[in-house]
């Protein structure tokens, strides 16, 4: 009987080492569950506060999301003489996408901006139209001015046109580039035009700035196709 006795003994001793075994097991497993909910939680105010910070961020530089720009080709099918063919007609409208105020190149060269728009048709206004101003800058600085054609509706004659309201101590030198703005109808770095005379502006406090005057690209060769910018939600209208 005493060794039975002992038996029964040594066998409940083990498995009370093994309950508590099971027991520490089970306690650390849940220890390094607990640590990973911490740890995931930490994760999670993280992600918080950066999308916080980054929503802050888009305020304060007044940042706005890019819709994507989808190009539509056209042709020239008429020129308006009344305008020194300052102003075209392009055999695409509306059903395409086609709204008012977008932008319009003759490969790669900035054209001009639409302004008329029926279903099938749209009349483009050109960059040497004395009314199609357009937000550009010489290449290679921060200046920024106004592009404006001339009032001369003399087709004999290659348009020239001018950059105005450029600062006064902005780096103009002839020959060099003029392409759109950060804040221009079409997208920055679209090459405008070629500085025929920087002109340093008139003399004394006249005025705080300065014009130019620049040969468009656009018109260097003839072109008969031209491409309209347009933005992704106006074709789904």
């Amino acid at each position: 009987p005493a060794i039975t006795t002992g038996d029964r003994v040594e066998s409940e001793v083990s498995d009370r080492v093994r309950m508590l075994q099971s027991k520490v097991e089970l306690i650390q497993e849940i220890t390094r569950l607990e640590h990973e909910r911490v740890e995931d939680a930490v994760r999670l105010a993280r992600l918080d506060e950066l999308q916080r910070l980054n929503s802050e961020l888009k305020k304060q530089l007044h940042l706005t999301i890019q819709l994507p720009v989808e190009m539509v080709h056209a042709r020239v099918i008429v020129r308006d003489a009344a305008t020194g063919g300052r102003r075209l007609q392009i055999n695409r409208g509306a059903a395409y996408g086609i709204a008012i105020g977008q932008p319009v190149l003759a490969g790669r060269f900035l054209l001009g901006r639409v302004v008329e728009v029926s279903h099938h048709l749209a009349y483009v206004q050109t960059v040497a139209d004395a009314n199609c101003h357009v937000s550009v800058r010489p290449v290679g600085t921060r200046c920024s001015g106004i592009l404006a054609g001339t009032p001369d509706l003399s087709s004999e004659v290659r348009p020239v046109i001018q950059v105005r309201h450029l600062q006064m101590d902005c780096d103009i030198r002839k020959g060099q580039i003029i392409g759109t703005s950060d804040h221009s109808i079409a997208p920055p770095g679209i090459k405008v035009g070629v500085v025929l005379d920087p002109a340093d502006g008139p003399q004394g406090n006249e005025r705080p700035d300065r014009t130019c005057t620049i040969r468009p690209y656009v018109y260097d060769q003839p072109f008969t196709h031209v491409t309209v910018l347009v933005q992704r939600d106006a074709r789904e209208l």
